[in-house]
């Protein structure tokens, strides 16, 4: 919520329009928030898109919005790996695009999904596993022999 708030007050000129695209991440991902204009420019992102895909992202984010498409009750994912990826768009929040949509709310997932690869976001980079200390196997000692004072 705190990115939509700073997305409001970053809108910039009239007739510049504004949404958030959220990931929440997974155990091996650490997710994303994009805020993106319809003139193709990004923050959070290594780049910019068309014009024209900001437009289609746009028309479906407001028929997605106008249809009402609610938030679903979610689908299969791992309890690990998976992740939710949602837009807010004028206090509106799409249903999770990770799972299958139809109608406006599929191509609002297309839109996304064309999006994050032109801003050069990998929705499948990995966390980086701490590194483990080399564990060296024990030194043998001799055994004692039978009858030696020592042992």
């Amino acid at each position: 919520m705190v990115a939509a708030a700073g997305l409001l007050a970053a809108m910039g000129p009239a007739g510049r329009d504004g949404a958030v695209i959220a990931n929440s991440g997974s155990t091996n991902f650490p997710g994303f928030t994009v805020q993106v204009w319809s003139d193709g420019k990004a923050s959070g992102g290594a780049g910019s898109f068309s014009p024209e895909l900001a437009k289609r992202f746009f028309e479906h984010a407001a028929a997605s919005k106008s249809a009402q498409a609610a938030p679903t009750r979610g689908c299969m994912k791992s309890a690990s790996f998976g992740s939710t990826t949602t837009v807010l768009y004028h206090g509106w929040t799409s249903p999770d695009l990770e799972c299958p949509q139809s109608g406006p709310a599929a191509e609002l997932a297309q839109d996304v999904r064309e999006i994050v690869t032109a801003l050069g976001m990998r929705t499948n980079r990995r966390i980086p596993l701490m590194p483990e200390p080399r564990r060296f196997p024990m030194q043998a000692s001799p055994s004692p022999e039978p009858g030696d004072p020592t042992s």
